[in-house]
C-alpha cells in the first residue's frame, strides 16, 4: 500500500509497460506499474491525477444503492420496496418481515446489522430455492451449490472449476426479476466463460429482454456496508 498525501493506494507490480491507475466500485484505489519503476515517480504519478481521482470517486458514489437504516423508524429495502423498521431491544437478536415491516430485536447497532444480514440470507435463499429450477433447465446447467454472502462490487460471480456461484446478499433490495437475471447470467457462464456470442445466446435463449434488466440492475452499485 502506498500512502500519498493522506490518499490510500493498492500498488500492483508486474510485467506491464506503463502505469495505470483505477478506482473500483467500492472507492479504493488500485496502481499497476511496471516492476523497476522508481516509487517516487509512482506517487508523482498520483498526485498528477488527484482530481481524476476524487472525479471517479464521486461517480462511484453517485452509484451506490442506499443503504438499510436499522433505527427504530428507519426502513429496510426487501425487494424494490422500503418496508418500515420496529426495533426492539432485547439479548437475542433477531429480525424478521411481519405484516408489511422489518421487526428487529437486538442488544446494539453492530447486532441488528447481523441479525438483518440473516434475513437477507434467509430471503436471497428461500427465492432462490423457489426460481432456480427452471431457470437451470432453461440454460441446461446447474452449479454444484449457491452460496450468498455480501459483496461491494459485484452482484453476483460463478466459479467454473469448482461450479459454485455466489450471489450478493444485497440483491434483496432490488426487483425479483433483477434477481433472476444475475441467476442467468452466473448459470450462463457454466455455458460459457466469457461474454461473447456463445454467452449472450444462451441469455437470449433462457431470459428475452435481458438486458434491459441489466441496464437497471448497472444503474447502482451494492451498497457500501
Amino acid at each position: 500500500m502506498l500512502d500519498v498525501d493522506g490518499l490510500r493506494v493498492e500498488l500492483r507490480r508486474g510485467p506491464v509497460k506503463s502505469v495505470r491507475l483505477g478506482v473500483r466500485p467500492d472507492g479504493s484505489v488500485r496502481l499497476s506499474a511496471p516492476s523497476r519503476a522508481p516509487e517516487q515517480r509512482l506517487r508523482d504519478f498520483v498526485r498528477e491525477h488527484r482530481q481524476w481521482l476524487v472525479e471517479q470517486k464521486d461517480r462511484q458514489d453517485a452509484r451506490r444503492a442506499p443503504a438499510d437504516h436499522l433505527r427504530h423508524g428507519g426502513r429496510v429495502r426487501l425487494w424494490g420496496r422500503w418496508l418500515e423498521v420496529v426495533r426492539e431491544h432485547g439479548s437475542r437478536a433477531g429480525a424478521q418481515v411481519r405484516e408489511g415491516r422489518v421487526h428487529i430485536v437486538a442488544p446494539d447497532d453492530a447486532a441488528a446489522e447481523r441479525a438483518v444480514e440473516r434475513l437477507r440470507r434467509r430471503e436471497i435463499g428461500a427465492r432462490v430455492e423457489a426460481i432456480a429450477p427452471a431457470l437451470e433447465q432453461r440454460v441446461g446447467r446447474a452449479p454444484v451449490a449457491y452460496r450468498y454472502r455480501m459483496m461491494v462490487s459485484r452482484w453476483g460471480t460463478c466459479n467454473v472449476v469448482s461450479r459454485h456461484i455466489t450471489l450478493n446478499t444485497w440483491l434483496v433490495q432490488r426487483p425479483p426479476d433483477e434477481l433472476e437475471y444475475v441467476l442467468v447470467h452466473e448459470l450462463a457462464h457454466l455455458v460459457e466463460r466469457g461474454h461473447g456470442p456463445r454467452f449472450r445466446a444462451v441469455m437470449d435463449a433462457a431470459l428475452p429482454g435481458w438486458r434491459g434488466i441489466r441496464e437497471r440492475l448497472q444503474s447502482e452499485a451494492p451498497p457500501q456496508p
